[in-house]
């Protein structure tokens, strides 16, 4: 099997053609819930993780970052809490397709990826599911950028009272400097 689309740019129409030969190889010699070795040169072969999990870092690896973005790594951090806890009255966790699918349907509005790489998920989303779906990322997005407008507010204060304390010393330090210079100048000036 030919082995370049690793190498090659993401989402090119070669790249998601290997990813594909690649997971159609996968499936007919593996079982769903098997671990594989990751094929890509990052892992040399030496990490052992379920197919769909391979196949969403595969494609989610950043060359010009070198790694993850924050939200894909906490979506592949998601996904693997996913696999090693089990559901509510369940005494196995869930299989790989079916974390990978759950944490996408929570995280995107539109799920491209898992119908982009032939994997089928159990359920579609409804409309009002999709609404709630585009709510929850917005909301998400909103929670993160308060945060980070909280941050900047509150850096922005730190900065102002320094600033004011430091005039405030300057002010003080300019004041005992002209008391001592008037001091000086009344002594030596002759009465």
């Amino acid at each position: 099997m030919d082995r370049n689309w690793v190498r090659g740019r993401l989402f090119s129409p070669e790249h998601i053609e290997g990813v594909k030969q690649f997971m159609s190889f996968v499936e007919e010699k593996f079982s769903e819930n098997a671990e594989i070795l990751c094929p890509c040169g990052r892992c040399l072969n030496q990490k052992y993780y379920a197919q769909s999990l391979v196949l969403f870092k595969g494609t989610h690896y950043s060359k010009k970052k070198e790694g993850y973005m924050l939200a894909v790594q906490s979506a592949i951090t998601e996904m693997e809490n996913q696999l090693a806890t089990p559901r509510e009255g369940e005494e196995q966790p869930n299989s790989a397709t079916q974390a990978v699918g759950n944490v996408l349907e929570q995280r995107t509005k539109k799920n491209c990826f898992l119908r982009n790489v032939g994997i089928k998920i159990a359920r579609a989303r409804s409309n009002v599911q999709n609404v709630e779906a585009e709510l929850q990322v917005e909301k998400r997005v909103n929670a993160e950028l308060r945060d980070q407008v909280d941050a900047l507010t509150r850096q922005m204060q730190e900065t102002e009272q320094a600033r004011i304390r430091d005039q405030e010393e300057n002010k003080k330090r300019q004041s005992e400097m002209e008391a001592k210079l008037g001091f000086l100048l009344a002594r030596s000036q002759p009465s």
